[in-house]
């Protein structure tokens, strides 16, 4: 439980507290780091106390005032539909998610930060259907079991390592025709080692 004049949640401030379980945000409390909860594989929750004015809690995700999702813990649901409404998503905001094994990313979400989702071992399945256009760096990388992934017709470019190391057998763009990354113009990309090592 930290304290009540707590206004910063540095970078990496718990990475890798293996035995973590629950964490209570005052109402305090400002800023949020990246990588603040990464690698807290048995973190189950990560509470804010009602009144602060940055931050709530949306299911099990802890989302600041422009609705974009900045932590969530890695001891989550199995199966996440973010809900429509959601933003964004924070650099690294699911990293190290043991829990996941699919997401469903709403077409709401019009930016998804770099590694937002590194290192989610157990994450098989992915329905990306926000309106992001770009799979950023390293978005899935490390996530070992991703095997599916279903790509909204937004998408236009898929970064450096976005599935790096993965186990993928598919990838589908959903109603999409032309399909995009097939232009005269190269208005869409994959870049380098995009799909490396998958």
């Amino acid at each position: 439980i930290l304290p009540p004049t707590l206004e910063v949640v540095g970078s990496g401030a718990f990475f890798r507290c293996l035995s973590l379980k629950t964490v209570v945000l005052p109402p305090s409390v400002k800023d949020i780091g990246n990588e603040a909860f990464y690698y807290c594989s048995d973190l189950e929750d990560i509470h804010v106390i009602q009144g602060n004015p940055n931050f709530r809690n949306v299911g099990k995700a802890v989302v600041d005032k422009s609705d974009v999702i900045v932590a969530y813990p890695g001891k989550g649901d199995e199966k996440l539909v973010i809900p429509e409404g959601i933003k964004g998503i924070k650099d690294n905001a699911f990293g190290g998610c043991g829990s996941l094994r699919e997401v469903f990313i709403p077409s709401s979400v019009g930016h998804v930060g770099l590694m937002a989702f590194i290192s989610c071992i157990n994450l098989q399945r992915v329905h990306w259907n926000a309106s992001a256009p770009t799979v950023p760096g390293s978005c899935f990388h490390g996530c070992s079991s991703l095997e599916e992934v279903f790509l909204s017709q937004k998408v236009s470019d898929i970064q450096y390592m976005a599935f790096y190391g993965t186990s993928l057998r598919s990838v589908t763009v959903l109603n999409k025709d032309p399909f995009p990354f097939v232009t005269s113009n190269n208005s869409a990309t994959f870049e380098e080692s995009a799909f490396a090592n998958a």
